[in-house]
């Protein structure tokens, strides 16, 4: 099995390319892991997990 990383500069991009990997390559797992901090992006980590659950609904609605 091979496994590619991916590497993005925000939610919104990582959101993006989500449905190329599952619709186009046919990838069924999905694992986002932030590789550090986001406190240039977000007050704190509830502010960017309650951004994260708003994309993946907007994601999950188009799907």
């Amino acid at each position: 099995t091979v496994h590619t990383m991916r590497f993005k500069k925000n939610l919104k991009e990582v959101m993006a390319e989500i449905p190329e990997l599952i619709l186009e390559k046919k990838v069924k797992i999905c694992l986002f892991s932030p590789a550090c901090a986001s406190f240039d992006q977000y007050k704190n980590f509830e502010e960017r997990g309650k951004h994260f659950k708003s994309l993946f609904e907007n994601f999950s609605k188009s799907y």
